[in-house]
C-alpha cells in the first residue's frame, strides 16, 4: 500500500509547436495560448491546489518556462537536453531529478505522478481523486484507465486507442498519467557524465529499453484505432519471444483478440513480462483524457479553433 507516501508530480512540459504553424507565436508547446494564458498554466494551477507536494517541471533547453508560467512555490524547473526528447526519456529524466532532489531514504516515501502539460481542463479534484486511488495500490508502477464511453460522451469527436475488458464489459483507454513508487528507484550520483544516474531495482537495462518503447508507442498512437500488426511490432513481441515469455504472449494475445482480457490478466501479463509490479486504477476523470496535440484538438476539446483560443 502507498497510503502513507506523499505525492510529487513530474510535469512533462517539453515539445514544440511545429504542428500548429504558430508563426510569430510561442515555439514551445507548454506556452500555447488558451484563454489568454499558456496551456501549461492550467495544469500547474490544478497541481498547485491539489495535495501534490512538489511539481518538477521538465522543459526543453532554452525554453525558460519559469519566466512565463505561474510562479508557484511548489514548482522546480529543470532543462533536459535533446537526447531526452521522447515521452519516456523525459519521464526518466524527471524521475532522476526527483531522486536527486530527495535522496535516499526520503525517495522511498514518495509516490511520483507523471503528468502531461497539455490537458487544460484538468482540475484539482481530478488529481486528488487519482492520487487517492493510486495510494490504495501496492504497485511499483500504476496506470490510470478510463472507459471509452465516458470520453466519447464528453468529447464525441476524440479518437482514442482502446481495449475491451471482460470484467467491466466495456472498452477502456489508457490515460497519460502514471504513478511510480519511489522505492523502485536507485540513484547513482557518481555515474559518469552522459550516463543515466537512475536505474530501477530488479529490472535490467534491456527490459527498461523495451518498457520505454512501449510507453512511447502508447503515447504516439493513443488517438489511433487498434491494429494487431502495430501492436505486435511496437510492443516488443519479437523480443519477448527471444526471452522465452511465449506463454505470457500467447495468453495475452488470445485474451485480447477474443475479448476475454480482464484487468487481473493484464496485471499478470505486465508484471510477469516486465518484472515490475504493475497496477491499474479505473478513472472517471475525463478531463485528463482531453489533451491538445493537434490544431483540431482545440475545437474537439475546447469548442473553439486553436487560433482563436
Amino acid at each position: 500500500m502507498n497510503d502513507k507516501k506523499s505525492v510529487v508530480a513530474i510535469l512533462l512540459a517539453g515539445g514544440m509547436t511545429d504542428e500548429f504553424k504558430a508563426g510569430d507565436g510561442p515555439k514551445h508547446k507548454a506556452l500555447l495560448p488558451v484563454g489568454g494564458q499558456p496551456i501549461a498554466n492550467y495544469v500547474i494551477q490544478a497541481l498547485e491546489e491539489s495535495s501534490v507536494e512538489k511539481i518538477f517541471v521538465i522543459q526543453d533547453e532554452g525554453a525558460n518556462l519559469q519566466e512565463a508560467l505561474t510562479n508557484s512555490p511548489k514548482c522546480l524547473f529543470f532543462c533536459k537536453d535533446k537526447d531526452n526528447n521522447t515521452y519516456s526519456l523525459s519521464m526518466r529524466f524527471g524521475l532522476e531529478k526527483v531522486a536527486e532532489y530527495y535522496g535516499y531514504p526520503q525517495i522511498n516515501q514518495k509516490l511520483i505522478m507523471t503528468v502531461p502539460c497539455d490537458i487544460p481542463l484538468v482540475t484539482r479534484d481530478n488529481f486528488n481523486t487519482l492520487i487517492e486511488k493510486a495510494k490504495t495500490k501496492d504497485a511499483d508502477f500504476t496506470l490510470a484507465i478510463i472507459a471509452e464511453n465516458l470520453v466519447k460522451k464528453r468529447f464525441p469527436h476524440i479518437h482514442v486507442r482502446s481495449f475491451y475488458l471482460d470484467d467491466y464489459k466495456d472498452r477502456y483507454t489508457v490515460q497519460m498519467i502514471g504513478f511510480t513508487n519511489g522505492e523502485l528507484l536507485l540513484y547513482d550520483p557518481d555515474q559518469a557524465a552522459g550516463k543515466a544516474r537512475i536505474s530501477f531495482r530488479g529490472v535490467d537495462d534491456e527490459r527498461v529499453i523495451k518498457v520505454k518503447e512501449t510507453v512511447d508507442t502508447v503515447r504516439d498512437h493513443r488517438h489511433h484505432d487498434f491494429r494487431l500488426p502495430r501492436f505486435t511490432d511496437k510492443f516488443a513481441i519479437r523480443w519477448l519471444i527471444r526471452k522465452e515469455f511465449i506463454l505470457y504472449i500467447l495468453k495475452f494475445l488470445f485474451n485480447l483478440i477474443s475479448n476475454r482480457l480482464t484487468l487481473a490478466k493484464a496485471i499478470e501479463y505486465f508484471t510477469g513480462v516486465l518484472q515490475v509490479n504493475t497496477g491499474f486504477i479505473v478513472s472517471e476523470e475525463v478531463e485528463i483524457s482531453a489533451d491538445i496535440d493537434r490544431p483540431e484538438d482545440f475545437l474537439m476539446v475546447l469548442g473553439i479553433p486553436w487560433d482563436k483560443a
